[in-house]
């Protein structure tokens, strides 16, 4: 699955929930080595009125590939 489509995913899981546990994925570093986050924690971060600002994430498991 392409970043944009698992983007895409994991934003329509996060919109009923608000919260997304166990989220695994690919990343490529700004110096371009390859690695793999595993067991993220995402969320969505709301403004002081409830709206949506962006998400954030959390993650203690990665690996270089």
């Amino acid at each position: 699955m392409s970043d944009s489509r698992t983007a895409l995913a994991v934003t329509s899981w996060l919109r009923p929930a608000r919260i997304y546990d166990g989220y695994t994925c690919i990343h490529i570093s700004s110096v371009g080595l390859r690695f793999s986050i595993q067991d993220v924690v995402v969320w969505n971060l709301r403004d002081e009125s409830g709206k949506y600002v962006e998400q954030a994430a959390a993650f203690t498991r990665y690996a270089y590939l």
